[in-house]
């Protein structure tokens, strides 16, 4: 009997996750997208504008890969963000940034020759800029070509004809 009744209450929990909408409309996923991307290319600046103290590591004298760490004036336990560099032999560089909010992951951005390939921006605004408790939270996840979630909402790109 319990073994029915789970059954039944994960297929009532499946039957309201499948009735989101994902919006197809090209200019509402357009002006998503741009957001999304402004709010995490404000999101980085602000950090970066924080960064008070930067540690570069470079094993081997750096030749094929770097991490760089920035920390805020006075904290050098916890960073506030990292990036990480890889470069391949055929040319590619490979960079992941990832930013952290109290400890937890806030953004995370992944490029290949300088183009994007992965974005997620999970962070709470307000709380950083010293009110006492957190208030609206950004959340958005792209990747290119493909799929974007802003605020909630799925969106899937337009592909443009070749």
């Amino acid at each position: 009997m319990i073994s029915k009744a789970l059954l039944f209450g994960l297929l009532l929990l499946g039957s309201f996750h499948s009735s989101a909408q994902v919006v197809t409309d090209a200019p509402r996923t357009t002006a998503a997208r741009d957001s999304l991307l402004q709010a995490a290319t404000a999101f980085r600046a602000r950090l970066e504008s924080q960064t008070s103290r930067i540690k570069t590591q470079t094993p081997r004298a750096g030749k094929r890969r770097q991490r760089l760490t920035g920390y805020a004036a006075g904290d050098t336990k916890r960073p506030l963000w990292e990036i990480k560099r890889v470069f391949f032999f055929n040319g590619n560089i490979e960079e992941a940034f990832i930013a952290y909010t109290y400890g937890t992951k806030s953004m995370q951005q992944r490029t290949v020759n300088g183009q994007l390939t992965y974005l997620r921006l999970d962070y709470s605004t307000g709380k950083a800029a010293g009110a006492a408790s957190a208030q609206a939270v950004e959340y958005g996840e792209y990747l290119p070509d493909t799929y974007l979630r802003w605020k909630k909402t799925q969106y899937v790109l337009p592909t443009t004809i070749k």
